[in-house]
């Protein structure tokens, strides 16, 4: 018998590790699934939405630059057109084939359908250039309201159809994909769950039959009169942590509900009256017309379904929505519920929502002050950047790329005076190394800095110390501007006074010499006429002498 009995244990012993064995496997390929999957679909999905993107922007651009040079404007020329649709058919192609820039890596599409359309946008951008080439050559009679400009106008919105349509499916593709693969994970880890669920049942109900066989029938009365005593205490300290549970429900922020299937809300706490301003009583009677008739047309859908999907598939009711007061107030409500459990036929499940209103509106202000700096870092022509505690970058504005001919991912982490002449480092960080120990703002600070093409190029740079909120220095915030046109203007400008200073003496000394030289004639003038003036005098005594005789 015993043998049989220890038989019996090493079956079911060998029965649970099986099972905990493949539930470890099952999840562990879940894992692995979702990992290599997530990879795929970021590697993939996002660069071709881009490319599409990139492909619809460099046509427009070209299509505004080609209409700019048709009307009559001679500062561009027609190469800014063909760099532009180059540059829309090297997207298309590193779709079609694959590709590399600085954006990122292209894979190559498989997908038969979308290959197709891609080769449509092919054919109807180089359709697009040769029309283009048609239309510059006939320039004359190509003007607006022109058969030819018609046409052109007509290709290139098709073009830009197609590529939209292209875009569009692309996005599709990637919903639908993600779609798949979350179904097929969460379908992974329900089936690993109910593997250890059906382990832990096994290992309860064998523990359970171990331990009655172990106890003794002399026993039996002591351990029963002992579970009499130990329920009566079990039951006082329920009541009692009933109380609190009531009392602690009553005096948190967040309200806690019971609701079954039918939409019939069996507990809801108290508080409930100051979050959403009616009673549990009026709640109780009003059944589910004073939660779902109350909340916002545009989250009305998502609530039901994830309602639906608590009870019909036991998923997880974790939703963000708005509803309307009793007063007419608009608020966000955090609805939770994580499991549900039945109960006389019928199925509860048990939740939290608390008021997100604030922590909303601080959210919806913020991505608006975050948007508009955002448009005014990347609109502005000057350089945007921060450095910490050790001078190190830790944000550049993409602008950059225009002043120095680096991406911001090739400036960050790495430190201003890289991009500086030997000379140039020496002065400026005598200069900076006062004003960073004293923690001061400095403003205008001419500095040279060398371009990626080897270039030098002057700026103006601007800053201001960046302290925590514990008042400890994290580093600088400024601005850097670009100011190599301005001296270069300078450096002529007083080249130019330089000339007029030289022509100036030059002058100057000529204009001397010359009044020197009147002043010479001035005076044999001056003594000519003394002399005439003498010999008159003479003649005038003679005269006189002579009629006296």
């Amino acid at each position: 018998m015993q043998e049989m009995s220890s038989n019996r244990v090493i079956t079911i012993s060998r029965h649970r590790y099986i099972l905990m064995s493949v539930a470890g496997l099952i999840m562990v390929g879940a894992i692995v699934y979702g990992f290599n999957t997530g990879i795929r679909m970021n590697a993939e999905y996002p660069p071709w939405i881009n490319a599409t993107m990139e492909i619809q922007l460099k046509a427009t651009v070209a299509h505004l630059w080609f209409e700019e040079i048709i009307s009559g404007d001679r500062h561009e020329k027609i190469d800014i057109v063909w760099e532009h649709l180059d540059q829309a058919d090297w997207y298309a192609r590193a779709m079609l084939e694959g590709g590399e820039n600085p954006e990122g890596t292209f894979r190559r599409l498989d997908d038969a359908e979308m290959r197709g359309m891609i080769i449509n946008i092919r054919e109807r951008l180089a359709e697009f250039r040769v029309v283009t080439t048609q239309r510059i050559k006939a320039i004359n009679i190509s003007g607006p309201g022109s058969e030819i400009d018609q046409r052109y106008d007509s290709i290139f919105n098709e073009f830009i159809t197609e590529a939209e349509e292209a875009e569009t499916m692309l996005q599709k593709k990637m919903k639908r994909d993600l779609k798949y693969f979350r179904f097929a994970f969460v379908s992974m880890i329900i089936l690993s769950s109910s593997i250890f669920l059906t382990v832990i049942i096994i290992f309860r109900r064998f523990d359970k039959q171990q331990l009655k066989n172990l106890r003794s029938l002399n026993k039996a009365t002591m351990a029963l009169e002992t579970e009499n005593k130990e329920s009566r205490k079990t039951a006082e300290t329920l009541r009692e942590s009933e109380e609190r549970y009531h009392s602690l429900i009553s005096n948190i922020s967040n309200v806690t509900w019971i609701t079954n299937d039918s939409g019939e809300t069996t507990f809801i706490s108290p508080n409930i009256e100051k979050v959403y301003g009616y009673t549990a009583e009026e709640i109780y009677a009003a059944g589910d017309s004073l939660w779902l008739g109350r909340i916002h047309p545009e989250d009305i859908e998502k609530v039901k379904n994830a309602y639906d999907n608590l009870f019909k598939k036991e998923g997880h009711f974790n939703i963000q929505y708005r509803i309307q007061r009793k007063d007419g107030e608009w608020i966000w409500l955090h609805d939770n519920a994580m499991t549900t459990y039945e109960k006389e036929g019928l199925r509860f499940a048990y939740g939290v929502f608390s008021d997100i209103t604030e922590r909303k509106n601080v959210e919806n202000a913020l991505k608006e002050s975050t948007e508009r700096f955002r448009g005014l870092v990347e609109s502005t022509s000057d350089w945007i950047w921060e450095i910490d505690e050790n001078a190190v970058y830790t944000y550049v504005s993409p602008k950059t790329y225009d002043i120095l001919g680096y991406t911001p991912e090739e400036v960050l982490g790495r430190r201003p005076f890289d991009f500086m002449t030997p000379e140039e480092v020496k002065r400026v960080s005598d200069f900076f190394s006062s004003i960073i120990d004293a923690r001061k703002p400095f403003n205008n600070l001419q500095n040279i800095n060398i371009h990626k093409n080897g270039n030098l190029v002057f700026l103006e740079t601007s800053g201001v110390p960046i302290f925590n909120h514990k008042g400890e220095f994290c580093g600088y915030r400024g601005i850097d501007r670009d100011i190599t046109d301005r001296k270069q203007d300078e450096e002529e400008l007083e080249k130019h006074r330089k000339h007029l200073e030289e022509m100036v003496r030059d002058r100057t000394k000529e204009l001397e010499e010359k009044t020197k030289d009147l002043e010479d004639y001035n005076k044999l003038f001056a003594e000519r006429e003394f002399r005439i003036k003498e010999l008159k005098d003479r003649i005038k005594k003679l005269e006189r002498e002579k009629s006296n005789k």
